[in-house]
């Protein structure tokens, strides 16, 4: 719930919970759409979405419970869409007001953002292509900064040309990867997986 009179005197909206039940994403990159478009939706100063009508928004608890997420980088080719199920999202102390805007490490404004997620059958590659991995369920918590990726397999491509002039090539399974020190913040605007510490 809220307080409708702090809202309608202070424009503070405090909400001590929201939670959405099996909710459905599907997002398509378009052709024509430049990536550096695509990039400044992540970076949008979302104070100044509500700064007309309100100041300051909370909320205490956000949930988003068995969720499903579908992005296709190639319209056409939807075999090749990255798909994720069982989606569990939990946001700790959501606040967006002018304060909250001045703090430029904390582009989440929360304390924590813990997310969970399965993964369907989906590949990675290195940077050369020879070997590919695989994965099953991933979790990540800003608060902790920290990963944990379960059923890694990294499988060599036998086919590639490094492979077929190795003498040697492995295959690697670990049940269960914890990555500490990660930098939130480059992972959602660069794309970019850093460990500190």
């Amino acid at each position: 719930g809220f307080n409708v009179f702090e809202l309608y005197q202070d424009q503070v909206l405090d909400v001590e919970r929201i939670q959405l039940s099996e909710p459905s994403l599907n997002m398509v990159r378009l052709p024509d759409v430049e990536k550096s478009k695509i990039d400044s939706l992540a970076q949008t100063d979302f104070y100044n979405f509500i700064s007309n009508q309100l100041k300051a928004l909370r909320v205490r608890s956000f949930m988003i419970v068995d969720g499903d997420y579908r992005f296709m980088d190639q319209p056409n080719s939807p075999d090749q869409a990255f798909e994720v199920e069982e989606v569990l999202v939990l946001i700790s102390n959501f606040q967006i007001d002018a304060e909250a805007k001045q703090i430029t490490d904390n582009p989440f404004y929360a304390d924590d953002i813990e997310v969970c997620i399965h993964v369907k059958p989906y590949s990675l590659f290195s940077q050369d292509s020879a070997y590919q991995m695989q994965f099953d369920d991933i979790g990540l918590s800003t608060q902790d900064s920290s990963m944990l990726v379960e059923n890694v397999l990294l499988v060599p491509q036998m086919d590639h040309p490094r492979m077929q002039a190795a003498a040697n090539a492995y295959e690697l399974f670990i049940p269960r990867l914890r990555l500490k020190g990660i930098n939130t913040n480059e992972i959602y605007f660069n794309r970019d997986l850093r460990l500190s510490g």
